[in-house]
């Protein structure tokens, strides 16, 4: 009779031991809305933004540990960097637990080098009820990022652990906390934009005497913009130029043009001068400037110049 007491007894103290685990397990729960990196110019740097996954449990002891745990998201397999698509274009970020991008949120099940993020969190009354930020970086430089509409989704492989201890107890490794069951949404999204940048490199015919002789010179126009993106480049003032004496009024006639025949005046499309087309690959590309002074009269000895402005429009 004692016997069968002591086995009964034995068994209801095991039952009452997985109950309470299960009760942990079933208690906790993560939401998020992602992040969001917003327009993205892949000529410039990126600036860093950040998410928040709120995190409640209940039914804790005096400490918690909350491991977070994302995959490299549906339909891919790297976690350094990870992708956004966008059809068959991707976008290359990835998620930290720190601002300076050091510390990457990795996965139970990911290869060494990328664990899943761990969180210390207050417990209150045997709850936690609180947010913790995680982090995105667009890699810098993507000169092949092409516009569009950029996403990136997890399904099941975003999903969090839990261990919770007594006050003087040992919190794990987050390889050693299993996964709860059940998961939560972190979708990620970026819209790259077209953008460019231009420089202008000066034209300098020299040092002159008689302007007896045609004189050539040669500058160029460099622009930078996103990977397809349509530009058109032109140069403020007309056919017709001139470059001034400083200090004076008098001038030297001039021309600019798109190619060193020099029979065609690059200016803003009116007065018979024309633009420049392209079509960036997100790299610099140069395109040349032609310049070219007739034989006219030599005005006084001095210092000419004129300015003109290199436009770029996308």
């Amino acid at each position: 009779m004692n016997l069968l007491r002591r086995v009964l007894l034995l068994v209801i103290l095991i039952c009452g031991g997985f109950a309470a685990n299960n009760a942990h397990a079933q208690l906790c729960s993560a939401t998020s809305t992602g992040l969001a990196f917003g327009s993205f110019s892949p000529i410039s740097t990126a600036a860093t933004v950040s998410g928040t996954i709120a995190i409640k449990c209940t039914g804790l002891l005096a400490k918690a540990r909350v491991c977070i745990s994302i995959g490299p998201g549906v339909g891919q397999t790297s976690y350094s960097p990870r992708y956004m698509t966008s059809g068959t274009n991707t976008l290359q970020y990835n998620l930290y637990t720190d601002s300076a991008g050091t510390n990457i949120v990795g996965s139970t099940l990911a290869p060494a080098g990328f664990p899943a993020a761990a969180f210390d969190l207050p417990v209150t009354a045997g709850k936690i009820d609180t947010t913790v930020t995680v982090y995105g970086k667009l890699m810098s430089p993507q000169t092949g990022a092409v516009p569009g509409s950029y996403s990136a989704s997890f399904g099941a492989s975003a999903a969090i652990g839990l261990q919770t201890t007594v006050s003087t107890g040992t919190l794990l490794d987050c390889l050693a906390i299993p996964l709860l069951t059940g998961s939560f949404s972190f979708p990620v999204t970026a819209s790259v934009v077209n953008d460019c940048s231009i420089y202008a490199a000066n034209i300098d015919f020299g040092t002159q005497g008689l302007l007896k002789t045609t004189l050539s010179a040669a500058g160029g126009v460099t622009v930078t913009c996103t990977n397809t993106a349509a530009y058109t480049i032109s140069l403020s003032g007309g056919a017709t130029r001139n470059m001034t004496r400083t200090g004076g009024t008098e001038q030297i006639a001039y021309g600019l043009y798109t190619t060193s025949s020099y029979s065609t005046p690059w200016g803003d499309g009116t007065s018979g001068t024309t633009t420049v087309s392209g079509t960036g690959n997100g790299s610099a590309q140069t395109i040349p400037v032609y310049a070219r002074v007739l034989p006219q009269v030599t005005p006084p000895p001095g210092s000419y110049s004129d300015t003109v402005i290199a436009t770029v429009t996308f």
